[in-house]
């Protein structure tokens, strides 16, 4: 019987696992997971109807919520959203409030199934439910949903047990409040905490669009972002409050930008009791935020050794007011803790920003700090990471960037960087793998597309300028790395083929356009390619490139 959930997403991402265990439950049986499936249709469906299939549906996602039984221990209701709108016109009642172990989905993905909340409706709740004692466990799910004009799209509060909520391939546009909003605090029957993850998430909101905050000494809010997008919020694009027992935040492959203030803020004002606001950046993007790119902050007298404990790891933070602002108010404890490594911090009007009068404890490795500050020291340089296209926010490295192959060797092999490419990538061609500086890994080869049918497909080739490649590809999946004389290469070299003989570009790369065709009979097909380059930096003058994989869909 399940534990967790795991999920790759629609678009092939990181894989997510919420353990029950986190709830204390240990569910060994192989019995297979139960599990009921209801049916909800805006357009042609009925409250009086049974909503067990798609011609049955029910109207609203409200009555649905009301009307569908509770969820099986170990296994889950999904209530299936067929394309629409879901607004009061439609006889929605917001706020939803969303039952334990229940998964809402929008089947048709966020593009077509929209919920409306007519301007200043909160729309999405999940609350602790004191008097009944029942908490919404680590199944409980929200996935292929745009949430729109509304004062606040989602909801978790919790003031006794933990509160659990994860929301998949999701959209928030235009909320007036605060986006998503996740509360740990206290109340009379004791102390709660929340446990909310974000992946896919796409936050474009007219205030604060992600706020968690534990609000008492005993409650704890934790929150994951993975591969989401918080842009163009007119206040602040993520705030981790702490007046509490602590908070803690994960940023994985997110990117924050265009935000009216900071684009991430930390605030540690806890007073009574020794706390911590702990936030993780890792692989993630923060670009163009009239505040801070990251605020670090120590808000009050701190007598209670309460702390901010900011790491930033393999981040490219560029282009906002501050970088990096790690604040101790003078005269006060400096409990205020920055870990920046792998990172490019550059084209702020300061890029690591500390009080003058009383410095923050900030220690930095192996980064590119463009004004200089850290230079010369345990790895750190300052240089133009020469950006791909920065005026068009295209913030990946160029062939010859200063930090290809210049980040932390101690970094684990296999990680995602922001564009999904595994580090470390041999992006000089010189057969040799080693980890970049900045959100990015140089991709000597690079492909953009999204493998749909019908669609543009494009590749990217990257090198000494005007030197000639050979790009190979195979109609199979990539292999094992197997060791050449070139460098690894990741093909079967059974099944290989040439695609095209061409020549690179240092910058702008060279370009190969092409349309993938119409066909149906080419959905799930997989095709694999790999370019051997000419490199003088190569011991046999040619290197191989990193591979890419592309698997064609409907």
């Amino acid at each position: 019987m399940a534990t967790g959930r795991v999920d790759r997403g629609a678009y092939g991402g990181q894989r997510v696992l919420r353990l029950a265990g986190a709830l204390g439950v240990v569910l060994a049986s192989a019995t297979p997971v139960l599990a009921g499936d209801w049916y909800v249709d805006a357009t042609s469906g009925s409250d009086s109807n049974g909503g067990t299939s798609p011609s049955d549906a029910w109207k609203t996602i409200a009555h649905a919520l009301a009307s569908a039984p509770a969820a099986p221990v170990g296994g889950t209701q999904t209530i299936h959203l067929a394309p629409g709108s879901y607004d009061a016109i439609s006889g929605e009642v917001f706020p939803l409030e969303l039952r334990d172990a229940f998964e809402l989905v929008g089947d048709g993905g966020p593009d077509v199934t929209v919920l409306d909340g007519g301007g200043d409706a909160r729309m999405i709740a999940v609350w602790s439910a004191v008097a009944s004692g029942i908490n919404h466990g680590p199944l409980t799910l929200v996935k292929g949903l745009t949430r729109q004009n509304a004062s606040r799209a989602f909801e978790v509060m919790s003031s006794a047990g933990t509160e659990y909520l994860t929301v998949q391939d999701c959209r928030v546009l235009d909320v007036n409040g605060t986006g998503i909003l996740v509360v740990a605090t206290c109340g009379l029957s004791g102390c709660g905490s929340t446990d909310v993850e974000l992946d896919r998430v796409e936050v474009r909101n007219r205030r604060v669009g992600v706020y968690v905050n534990s609000g008492h000494s005993q409650a704890h809010a934790k929150l994951t972002v993975i591969d989401c997008e918080v842009v163009d919020c007119s206040s602040h694009g993520i705030i981790e409050g702490d007046a509490g027992g602590g908070a803690e935040l994960e940023l994985l492959r997110t990117r924050i930008h265009g935000s009216g203030g900071e684009g991430l803020w930390l605030i540690q004002d806890n007073v009574l009791t020794p706390n911590m606001t702990h936030a993780k950046v890792t692989d993630c993007l923060i670009s163009s935020n009239a505040g801070a790119g990251i605020k670090a902050e120590l808000r009050k007298d701190n007598l209670t050794n309460s702390r901010v404990d900011l790491g930033v790891t393999r981040s490219t933070i560029v282009d906002n007011h501050y970088g990096v602002e790690a604040f101790c108010p003078t005269g006060w404890s400096p409990d205020v803790f920055v870990s920046l490594s792998g990172a490019i911090v550059y084209g702020n009007l300061d890029d690591v920003y500390e009080n003058p009068e009383h410095a923050a404890f900030t220690t930095v490795r192996f980064c590119d700090i463009g004004d200089g500050d850290f230079a010369g020291s345990l790895g750190n340089f300052a240089a133009d990471p020469l950006f791909v296209d920065p005026s068009n926010l295209d913030y990946r490295l160029r062939w010859a960037s200063p930090c290809i192959e210049t980040g932390d060797g101690l970094f684990a092999a296999g990680t995602l960087k922001l564009a999904h490419n595994a580090r470390p990538i041999d992006g000089d061609l010189d057969t040799q793998e080693s980890f970049d500086v900045g959100a990015y890994e140089f991709a000597p080869l690079f492909m953009l597309s999204t493998g749909e049918l019908g669609t543009p497909l494009e590749f990217e080739l990257w090198g000494p300028q005007g030197n000639a490649t050979t790009v190979h590809f195979t109609r199979k999946p990539l292999v094992a790395a197997q060791p050449t004389p070139f460098g690894e290469l990741d093909l079967d070299a059974a099944f290989i083929s040439v695609f095209r003989v061409t020549t690179v570009g240092s910058g702008p790369p060279k370009k190969i356009k092409l349309t993938i065709p119409n066909d149906p009979a080419f959905a799930g097909l997989v095709f694999s390619f790999q370019a051997l380059t000419d490199c003088a930096a190569a011991p046999l003058g040619k290197a191989y490139t990193n591979p890419v994989e592309l698997t064609l869909r409907p």
